[in-house]
């Protein structure tokens, strides 16, 4: 009979010791989790501003582009230097729309 209470004795302290190691490993992982999901929010707040970088230089090169579209059709069509002025004053024209396109 003794024999019998020590087995029970034994596996019920071999069963609670297994449950408290099974408590500390979900306690381990809940906060690697925690952890990986603050290392998701922090990569996605950088795509989000390398995004927001890349949109802003597609949108700088797209107005440097039409400015030297504008120059370059400038220069074939005016011969001398008084269209010169005509050239100038088209250049600034079309800043302006560009810019009042930018700021819509």
């Amino acid at each position: 009979l003794n024999c019998k209470v020590d087995l029970v004795f034994s596996l019920e302290t071999d069963r609670q010791g297994i449950v408290n190691v099974m408590k500390e490993r979900k306690a381990e992982i809940a906060a690697h989790l925690e952890v990986q999901k603050g290392a998701i929010k922090m990569m996605e707040d950088e795509r989000h501003q390398i995004s927001k970088e890349l949109a802003q230089q597609k949108k700088f090169s797209d107005k440097m582009r039409a400015k030297y579209e504008t120059l370059c059709n400038g220069e074939k069509e005016s011969g001398g230097e008084s269209s010169r002025v005509l050239f100038l004053i088209a250049a600034a024209q079309r800043r302006e729309e560009l810019k009042r396109e930018g700021d819509r």
